[in-house]
């Protein structure tokens, strides 16, 4: 079961953020931590959702994110002399972890690129929060997240590009890119994995190729499991006016 907590969008035009949870004055007397906390901000876009996943939690257990100014301490008396790594903070989202004592939350975000959010997870444990626990700060810039894999895929000019060895098929959500944004992009592969399945041949499949030809290919360590210790390179693997058509050809992809 996926839990999660959805806090409402900002109201006001001068509002950024939500208001303080009440709950955050609420004395929990919870048993001490089940684990190290740690948070994840998965996304913060502007005018869009603000995704947190937030881990080390007991099962049920209650988490509040606070916002404040970078660089600073906060020892809330709620936190029972637990410090915070933020200025002023106050409390943006609060809700509850999965029985796995995972909690992942969303909160509303204003339309403003590059607006930093400094953020903090904290659990109030214990009798006056003697046994409260921290994630420690993390600070993000809206619209600083790539929205690409970074694993497998490499951004560029919004759009997120990846290798496999499909044999000319794209995953959901992605079609056949050109091979000449390989000019551009060619270099930022190395360190970068196949996205689902090692390839057969290292010809480049792609969406020009009937009227172009594969003129891109890997020389070395093409066709063996990842990461790529070389870049595609026009002519790599023997690849000028070639057309491959293997069921596990290197294919470039593109997001829709």
């Amino acid at each position: 079961m996926r839990w999660l907590v959805v806090a409402a969008l900002v109201g006001c035009a001068g509002e950024e953020v939500g208001p303080d949870a009440e709950e955050w004055e609420v004395d929990h007397a919870l048993s001490p931590p089940a684990g190290d906390l740690s948070m994840d901000i998965l996304s913060a876009d502007p005018g869009g959702v603000l995704e947190l996943e937030i881990t080390g939690l007991g099962p049920y257990e209650q988490v509040f994110v606070l916002r404040g100014a970078a660089g600073g301490v906060a020892c809330p008396a709620a936190l029972g002399g637990v410090c915070l790594e933020l200025r002023e903070p106050r409390v943006l989202v609060s809700g509850y972890a999965s029985p796995d004592g995972v909690a992942l939350l969303e909160q509303g975000l204003p339309d403003r690129p590059g607006l930093e959010l400094c953020l903090e997870g904290a659990a109030r444990r214990g009798p006056g929060g003697v046994w409260s626990g921290t994630t420690g700060a993390e600070c993000v810039e809206l619209g600083a997240i790539s929205p690409c894999d970074p694993l497998t895929e490499v951004e560029h000019e919004g759009r997120c590009y990846y290798l496999d060895g499909s044999g000319g098929a794209c995953e959901p959500g992605y079609s056949l890119a050109p091979q000449s944004v390989l000019e551009t992009i060619a270099p930022d592969f190395v360190g970068l994995d196949y996205k689902t399945a090692v390839s057969a041949n290292c010809c480049i499949w792609h969406r020009d190729q009937d009227a172009e030809l594969q003129d891109w290919g890997i020389n070395e360590g093409c066709n063996a499991p990842g990461p790529f210790v070389e870049a595609p390179v026009r002519g790599g693997a023997g690849c000028l006016d070639a057309l491959n058509l293997d069921a596990r050809q290197l294919t470039l992809c593109m997001s829709d």
